[in-house]
């Protein structure tokens, strides 16, 4: 992903996390602080075997506009959904939410204001086995404020009993790994 000379003592910078499909980045194998030999640091992953909801996680300096994607793996066929988005809207703006490809046979109603706390709808009459598949669900872009602080802002979503249903009317539950915009 990247190779870096660090002089000795110091720190490396880490790329941004990968992604891989299937799995969810955990983190590296590895501490590259105050680095004093050679080393290959490597990512980890967890694969994903239940029906999971995956937040991205960018970088961003202060001032950029980012797409950040909500992706699902191992849908198990959605018919309805009702999701919360919570953000820090102090460093994040969200100025746009398009609905993604793999609910794209749902109507989809998004909030009247992108305001942290507001939820996002999918609604169908039937779902056919062709229609349910893998891949974003949502893409949202966020402006960073200008004066945002670096760190970490993180991207959350949850949902209620019953905000998820498959297509035989029952309620399906999802796994959310939240994401974040790290401002730099």
């Amino acid at each position: 992903l990247k190779s870096q000379t660090v002089e000795d003592g110091k720190s490396a910078t880490a790329p941004a996390n990968p992604s891989r499909d299937g799995y969810v980045f955990t983190g590296w194998d590895k501490n590259f602080i105050a680095v004093t030999t050679d080393l290959v640091v490597t990512a980890q992953y967890d694969k994903i075997t239940e029906p999971t909801l995956v937040v991205d996680k960018v970088n961003a300096k202060a001032g950029d506009t980012v797409e950040v994607a909500v992706n699902i793996h191992n849908n198990p066929g959605i018919l309805g959904m009702a999701l919360t988005i919570n953000f820090d809207e102090n460093a994040l703006k969200l100025k746009d939410a398009k609905n993604g490809s793999a609910l794209s046979t749902l109507s989809f109603t998004k909030p009247g204001a992108l305001n942290s706390g507001f939820s996002f709808g999918w609604d169908g009459a039937e779902i056919n086995p062709e229609d349910i598949k893998d891949g974003s669900i949502l893409i949202l872009t966020f402006e960073v404020v200008d004066n945002a602080a670096s760190g970490v802002c993180p991207i959350s979503f949850t949902y209620d009993d019953g905000d998820i249903i498959d297509g035989d009317l029952n309620e399906v539950l999802l796994t959310v790994v939240n994401g974040s915009v790290t401002v730099l």
